[in-house]
């Protein structure tokens, strides 16, 4: 989708975002690339099916296969990866290191859904809330 949308704007404002969001260099779009799919498989997919299998349930029961039983273990999953996340994220201000980059948003924007579905931040991640708290404060995480 994201590909979708660039490929329809201004090709210089594309190459900027790109360069921004993504990577100014082919080992940068690697990095983001790899941390976007690290982030949507370890912690977004169970965190979002912890949601739709238990508090959710009766939104999406009708739609999918829900596994109810399976709930607290997929919210358990992505609080695990968030911790070893969590870790790794010492020292950096952002995923990639100084780069603000897809990775943050994305993360940030399920994180910030989920804390308030019963999927809190766990305190003592003291990074991921560092980093939670610089992202919460962007102008942008207000719009």
């Amino acid at each position: 989708a994201t590909q979708l949308l660039l490929s329809n704007q201004d090709p210089d404002h594309r190459r900027t975002v790109v360069r921004t969001l993504i990577g100014a260099t082919a080992e940068e779009r690697a990095e983001t690339r790899m941390w976007v799919r690290r982030i949507d498989l370890g912690i977004l997919e169970p965190m979002a099916n912890g949601f739709r299998y238990s508090d959710g349930l009766k939104m999406f029961e009708t739609r999918m296969r829900c596994i109810p039983q399976a709930a607290d273990d997929l919210k358990k999953i992505a609080q695990d990866k968030l911790t070893w996340l969590d870790g790794l994220m010492a020292g950096k201000q952002f995923i990639c290191g100084d780069r603000l980059t897809l990775a943050d948003i994305l993360l940030f924007c399920f994180v910030d859904f989920f804390i308030g579905i019963k999927q809190p931040l766990n305190p003592d991640n003291k990074n991921i809330a560092a980093w939670y708290d610089r992202m919460k404060a962007r102008p942008s995480a207000s719009a």
